[in-house]
């Protein structure tokens, strides 16, 4: 699902989330690049529903992570460890140590391959 730079905000994710959590066992691939005007509660609306997935590759590139929204975040991460192979974070370089923990936290005893941190402070 490509949701490249859609100006999503907490109304539209409020919108959206729903058909992402309908579809998390099938949904491999995330691409949420360039939305950076959703808040903390935005990003639990829209990645809520990803609890038990099998997503792949999530793409978050650009987003304006801080560590209130890396804490909404982090719990859909980590429900995806055992299938999430890539995830990219490039571009977003105002998190804190308490927010990358946040947000990698549940990767422990995961799968990933790949994690792109590029120009992330």
């Amino acid at each position: 699902l490509l949701l490249q730079k859609c100006g999503l905000d907490d109304d539209k994710a409020g919108a959206i989330g729903p058909a992402i959590g309908a579809n998390a066992k099938s949904l491999r691939k995330l691409d949420l690049w360039g939305n950076d005007s959703l808040t903390a509660a935005g990003w639990q609306a829209l990645l809520g529903g990803l609890a038990d997935g099998a997503l792949e590759e999530l793409l978050l590139q650009k987003c304006g992570l801080d560590d209130d929204k890396a804490g909404a975040i982090g719990p859909a991460i980590g429900a995806n460890a055992k299938s999430l192979r890539k995830l990219d974070l490039w571009g977003n370089d105002s998190l804190t140590a308490a927010g990358w923990q946040a947000l990698l936290g549940g990767l422990a005893d995961g799968a990933l391959e790949e994690l792109l941190l590029q120009k992330c402070g």
